[in-house]
């Protein structure tokens, strides 16, 4: 038989349901409320600190946010949308201000029934919440559209002709009736001329009569004229030219000549209704009369059933001026002369701006001449630089919509906004009082009725009674009452300007907000100063604040404390500071005087609770209040509209008629998970999901993908990896990734990488460069971990949580992350304890993956981490506590000891007793507190001593009679004046605080003190004073109130001197030379706060210049010697007292010690059966066909101060010795009761598979383990083959 030593290094690898033979080396059985760390060893976890005892609603949704390291909070939304918020660091709630959303006193979006509805995400300054179960929509009201289609044309001059007709045809492009019309083609002049029109003539052959004009018929044989709509003949246009011949009289001896005229008319125009035949009757300048007839003729055809625009052409003589301003005017008056069509012409620079309330289409039979826009242009080239402010149009590029974008004019250098103002109508006529409108007759106006109903639209000012009124008449009658800022309306402006793309007419624009997510955002805490009349000089107008802070211009509300207001100032007054220096301010009336320096008069002081508040706000629509802690409030992100495109070129979101399923961060976007839709917002602008441009795709341009999957896939979370975005739904794992630089709409893609369960209600977790989440379709949950993720390759996907399968719990949705620190938590909602996966990574390799499980003091509603702060909420019946477990152990932690000795207190909703707050009572010698509000767990309440060198009472486990007692209704008995509680251990006399359920014991009040009588063990009465609880006087009970009902109570008695450490000295020991006095072993430091007792013993005095009662400083000499100072500054100076005698007796110096009251917790450790390890391959696997005889077993532990081991073995009763740093009692001052080192010899002499070993601490100090080693003899008991 060979003696065999081997160890086991460190116990790492947590617990293992495997076999024993199977687990490596370094796996345990169990191991409760300790963590496997990987450089201290084995160690038993932290207690929790008592934040606070908190009152959340039964269920609701919870959640962090963490905003720098020293603000922290967590909060909750209940069931009807409800906010509560609380610090991290005090459990102050915050208040919560829900004023800009809709709700009465919560925010009605956030209404759920399960928990999992509700999904935040905190970006710095902002928490966002989603519902899952609300369906985004667009606004879909005119108002809530971008502008609707107006019905305009703009005809732009392409060139400046002479002899042409500038000629238009409008039509309503639901009616195809055509037009007709004759235009004359050919005339002829009449070769008989009658001369008798000429003045004084004389047929002498000097041809008085000849002429040549252009003639422009003004009138016509039937006496209309054709443009005004009749069937009359208008704008013939042609030249005569008469020209004469003289001819010889015939018979004349006097060589007399005869006139012989030759009249011909050329056409150039030949003008609407002139038909074959018909005639004009020309007269010349002269008198010479003749007659004109239409000899061929055309009909002409238009489409023009709204007006038929036929202006006079242009001279055909160039010696004539042809101008832009003569044809658009005369366009401007052809159009404005036909009656009933409903448009309004205005000319704009180098075109004509046409108006009209309902459809029309514009074209025209000489377009080289002119160019018209409506509501499409194709190139954006053709566009005018002068026209009106607003005009909107479809730019088409080619036959493809993709390609189509839209354009709005934007006059330069004019106010955009809409003027807001009164109206009211009587019958048709509509009067607006707007100061200074600006307006004057036949101006126009684009109204917007926000009140009253009149109509919408586009109307001329009708007349204008003075610099604030004006009339327009509506095409509705009736009376409409005046209505305050019933009207919103813009002026038509035309100018030059720019055209700006824009989103299409009458488009969707505008998220429904309230179906959106919505926002929290943390209001700063306001600053209060207190304003003394002594602060207050009225000789100079300055208020004196030392470091106010503040600059000029700062806004503060005054608010005169209820007392006598500073004269000069108004109670709840907002005013504006006028900074003089540092310490000093004065108040002005507005900002400008405060810039300007222009102080309030104050000719008075007011009074001391006067106050100025800067940063003021007001909760939930009251009153603007000081609150001290801030606040946070809702609201609604600000969502950008859609302000360019239309439904193809910029699309709605996917999101849309969608539920959003969750909300998240992902460089630099805000991103949305809806159905199988991904979308992510624009980079840097985190609330706009809209491209910026219908040009062209920008990398900045939100990305909208959908996963691919075989069956409809609706998508739950996600979370950044190295990869890319890893996605979430119920079945299926997506990644979202891409293979260039940036992601971009163009390189972004997403494809499937992994089949595996998810559990929508959790959430997935990073660990460090891999990723994890839970599955709980099966009985248990388990806990996936996914690796090597590549776009071009599966990954590798493990069961982390199969090697505690059958142990890890069941529906657990809890998880408490910490990447930093390698840790996660997961939890079951009412489960009293948590289960801890610790993991390690070096280079490549993971050299830890350790299970753990922690039991609470409670169970638990919910927990996170945050800065290696694991905070989780505790119920217990039906209180709640926050607590904290410093898993980082910050500066803040609570120690044993000082530095460099300090060691962490492990006791659960631990708080430290405040000496001021400890009564010590000598001549009963015990101490008494007050224990407070927090303490509703039924596990062992404890105090302890957290200094070192406090040589009595060092550890002390408090009575259950110190414990709250809770009970339901049902346990009033009101005949019998009783209250039922099992196993109460209370006292007669005993006080209690009462704190009802959801409604009070009738003959209880809230909040009160009451004296027991104990009538049982298992009933009390009460009492309204101890006196009468003594005497057995009892209230009279007159009904069981509803819900669950609490009796704290407050009072703990410990037994000994709990408040002060006491260090007595001989006055033989005193030099009054040195000023030295000898303490042996004091351990005191230098600056520590001691209080001096004078000897009580007859004939004994005190030192001379100390004083019985009086706290004095520590000088520390050296160990055994020390001086005293009169405050801390002299100590550390060195300055100490003159002792002037000795005195006589023993005094004492009292120190103030540290104590904590808290739950005690078990550290438990089961280890599994020895077994001689060999290594092999790079593996390690135990022998187990051979006899192994264990000798001794040697725990090798580090920081330890009390701990037992245990050792079962069958057939025999457990063995356990306990190992102790120090006699608790017995101790030297100034010694930790811990040590750093220590190994621990266990005696075995037994088979290994008949034995375990055990290790348990339930002692505030800490416990670590950092090996095992085992010696015995191994015996073969098999047969090698031959």
């Amino acid at each position: 038989m060979a003696s065999v030593t081997q160890q086991i290094p460190n116990y790492k690898l947590g617990i293992s349901e495997l076999p024993d033979e199977l687990k490596v080396p370094g796996q345990v059985v169990d191991l409760n409320n300790g963590i496997p760390d990987i450089t201290k060893g084995l160690i038993k976890r932290p207690g929790s600190d008592l934040v606070k005892a908190i009152t959340p609603a039964s269920t609701g949704k919870w959640f962090p946010i963490y905003r720098e390291e020293d603000e922290q909070y967590i909060g909750q939304v209940d069931s009807t949308g409800a906010v509560k918020i609380w610090r991290c660091s005090d459990g102050t709630e915050i208040p919560v201000d829900y004023a800009s959303v809709p709700g009465s006193g919560l925010a009605s979006y956030l209404a759920h029934t399960n928990t999992d509805e509700i999904q935040p995400l905190t970006v710095n300054e902002t928490t966002l919440f989603t519902n899952r179960t609300k369906t985004v929509s667009m606004l879909t009201d005119s108002t809530d559209k971008s502008p609707a289609t107006e019905y305009e044309a703009f005809i732009h001059l392409r060139t400046i002709s002479y002899g042409k007709q500038y000629a238009l045809d409008i039509y309503d492009p639901t009616n195809h009736s055509l037009t007709t019309y004759n235009r004359a083609t050919a005339i002829e002049a009449d070769e008989d001329v009658d001369t008798s029109g000429i003045t004084s003539y004389s047929n002498d052959g000097k041809c008085e009569g000849m002429n040549r004009s252009s003639v422009r018929p003004t009138s016509t044989n039937s006496g209309t004229s054709y443009m005004n709509g009749g069937t009359g003949k208008s704008n013939l246009c042609y030249e005569m030219d008469t020209r004469c011949t003289p001819i010889p009289q015939d018979g004349s001896t006097s060589n007399a000549y005869d006139d012989s005229y030759q009249p011909q008319a050329t056409l150039h125009f030949g003008g609407e209704g002139w038909s074959t035949n018909d005639t004009h009757d020309y007269t010349s300048v002269k008198g010479l009369e003749t007659q004109v007839k239409v000899t061929a003729h055309v009909a002409i055809s238009a489409r023009a059933n709204i007006a038929l625009v036929r202006p006079e052409p242009t001279p055909s003589n160039n010696t004539e001026n042809v101008s832009a301003e003569s044809i658009l005017a005369g366009l401007k008056t052809a159009i404005d002369s036909i009656s009933g069509t409903g448009l309004t012409a205005t000319i704009c620079g180098n075109g004509l701006h046409l108006r009209r309330a309902t459809p029309f289409a514009v074209t025209t039979p000489e377009e080289q001449l002119m160019e018209i826009i409506t509501n499409q242009a194709n190139d954006a080239s053709d566009l005018p630089k002068i026209c009106r402010h607003g005009y909107r149009v479809q730019v088409i590029n080619s036959g493809e919509d993709q390609d189509d974008y839209y354009l709005e004019f934007k006059v330069n250098n004019i106010d955009q906004s809409p003027t807001v103002a009164d109206y009211s109508r009587s019958g048709t006529t509509v009067t607006v009082t707007s100061t200074g409108h600006g307006l004057a007759t036949t101006d126009t106006i684009i109204a917007d009725f926000t009140s009253g109903g009149a109509t919408d639209g586009w109307y001329s000012v009708a007349s204008v009674a003075d610099a604030n009124t004006f009339t327009v008449t509506d095409s509705a009658s009736g009376t409409i009452g005046s209505q305050s800022n019933g009207i919103s309306y813009t002026p038509n402006r035309f100018g030059t300007g720019v055209w700006e793309e824009c989103a299409a007419s009458g488009l969707e624009i505008k998220f429904d907000k309230d179906t959106m997510p919505l926002k929290l955002t943390r209001i700063v805490p306001s600053t209060q100063y207190t304003i003394a009349t002594s602060d207050v000089n009225t000789s100079n107008e300055q208020i004196t604040i030392t470091a106010h802070g503040r600059s000029t211009g700062d806004r503060v509300l005054y608010d005169n404390g209820g007392g006598t207001a500073l004269a000069g100032l108004v109670d709840d007054t907002v005013y504006y500071v006028i900074k003089v220096d540092a310490n000093t301010i004065k108040l002005a009336t507005n900002a400008a005087n405060a810039t300007a320096g222009t102080a309030i008069n104050l000719t008075g002081t007011g009074n001391n609770a006067q106050t100025l508040t800067y940063g003021y706000f007001a909760i939930n629509g009251g009153a603007n209040s000081h609150y001290a802690n801030g606040a946070y409030r809702f609201g609604y992100p600000d969502w950008a509209e859609r302000d360019v495109g239309d439904d193809i070129t910029n699309p709605k979101p996917s999101f849309v008629d969608k539920k959003i399923n969750k909300i998240f961060f992902y460089r630099n976007r805000i991103g949305l998970l809806a159905e199988e839709n991904v979308i992510l917002s624009r980079t840097n602008d985190f609330y706009n999901f809209w491209a910026k441009t219908a040009f062209t795709i920008a990398n900045a341009d939100p990305i909208d993908l959908q996963s691919s999957s075989l069956y409809p896939t609706d998508l739950f979370d996600a979370i950044e990896v190295n990869a890319g975005l890893l996605i979430f739904s119920a079945s299926q794992q997506f990644l979202l990734s891409t293979d260039e630089a940036q992601m971009t709409p163009e390189t972004a893609r997403i494809q499937f990488i992994a089949n595996y369960a998810f559990d929508e209600r959790t959430v997935p977790f990073s660990l460090g460069v891999t990723a994890g989440w839970l599955n709980s379709t099966a009985e248990r949950t388990r806990f996936h971990e996914i690796a090597n993720i590549q776009r071009q390759a599966d990954p590798q996907v493990l069961e982390q949580s199969k090697v505690v399968s059958k142990l890890f719990p069941t529906d657990c949705t809890l998880i408490a992350e910490s990447t930093e620190n390698s840790m996660i938590l997961f939890g079951t909602v009412d489960a009293n304890e948590v289960w801890g996966y610790k993991f390690y990574v070096q280079g490549q390799n993971r050299i830890q993956s350790a299970w753990f499980r922690w039991e609470l003091p409670g169970t638990i509603t919910w927990h996170t981490m945050m800065d290696d702060i694991y905070y989780a909420v505790i119920k217990n019946g039906s209180t709640y506590t926050l607590e904290a477990f410093d898993v980082k152990e910050s500066t803040t932690t609570l120690d044993i000891g000082t530095s460099p000795n300090d060691y962490l207190v492990h006791l659960d909703t631990k708080k430290e007793v405040a000496t001021g707050d400890l009564t010590y009572v000598g001549a009963t010698n015990v101490t008494t507190f007050t224990l407070g509000a927090g303490y509703y767990s039924s596990k062992q309440l404890a105090v302890y001593c957290i200094d070192p060198g406090n040589s009595s009472g060092r550890f002390y486990d408090i009575p259950t009679t110190h414990l709250d007692k809770t009970f339901l209704a049902s346990a009033v008995d009101t005949s019998a004046e009783t209250i039922t509680i099992k196993s109460h251990t209370l006292l007669t006399g005993n006080p209690v605080t009462y704190q009802e359920g959801s409604s009070a014991v009738g003959g209880l009040t809230d909040n009160t003190v009451y004296y027991v009588i104990k009538v049982d063990d298992d009933t009390i009465k009460l009492a309204t004073s101890r006196a009468n609880a003594n005497a057995g006087t009892t209230i009279n009970l007159t009904s069981q109130g509803g819900g669950t009902h609490t009796l704290e109570v407050p009072t703990v008695t410990l037994p000994g001197n709990w408040k002060y450490e006491e260090h007595p000295f001989e006055h033989t020991d005193v030099n009054t030379t040195t000023e030295i006095l000898t303490v042996s072993g004091h351990g005191f430091s230098t600056g520590e706060s001691v209080v001096y007792k004078e000897p009580t013993t007859t004939g004994s005095s005190a030192v001379g210049g100390l004083t019985e009662g009086t706290t004095y400083y520590v000088i520390k000499v050296d160990g055994n010697t020390i001086k005293l100072a009169t405050n801390s500054a002299n100590a550390t100076a060195g300055t100490a007292i003159n002792l002037t005698s000795t005195g006589s007796g023993t005094s004492i110096l009292q120190k103030h010690v540290g104590v904590v009251v808290g739950y005690k917790f078990e550290f438990e450790v089961e280890f599994p059966t020895i077994y001689i390890q060999q290594a092999s391959e790079g593996k390690v696997k135990s022998e187990t066909r051979g006899s192994l005889v264990i000798h001794r077993v040697n725990f090798s532990f580090g920081s330890v101060g009390l701990i037992d081991t245990t050792l079962k073995r069958r057939g025999r009763d457990d063995y356990t010795q306990t190992f102790e740093a120090l006699e608790w009692d017995s101790y030297l001052a100034g010694n930790i009761p811990i040590t750093d080192d220590y190994i621990q010899t266990v005696p075995v002499y037994d088979r290994n598979t008949n034995l375990s070993l055990h290790l348990k601490s339930t002692h505030p100090t800490p416990a670590t383990l950092h090996s095992l080693t085992w010696e015995g003899d191994y015996s073969n008991k098999y047969y090698r083959s031959v």
